[in-house]
């Protein structure tokens, strides 16, 4: 989060997936990963591997999300 908060769903009862449509349904985040999403407006460079963050950090991307992640970012972007 943009608050440096991480959010973690092993204390969860429902999976990934179903957390992010519930709680954040909007195109505010995107899934780069398995279990990863990042908020579209943290990303500060995209790469068919990876996504750095505005801090630096690198976040990977999978090969199946990728065109995904790119389409969102584009959206956010232009």
């Amino acid at each position: 989060m943009d608050n440096g908060e991480i959010i973690s769903t092993p204390t969860l009862r429902i999976g990934f997936a179903e957390y992010l449509s519930e709680n954040h349904s909007g195109k505010d985040f995107v899934r780069c990963h398995e279990s990863i999403a990042v908020s579209i407006a943290a990303i500060d460079k995209l790469t068919k591997i990876d996504i750095t963050l505005r801090g630096g950090e690198q976040i990977p991307v999978t090969k199946s999300r990728y065109s995904e992640v790119r389409d969102s970012y584009m959206d956010f972007r232009f």
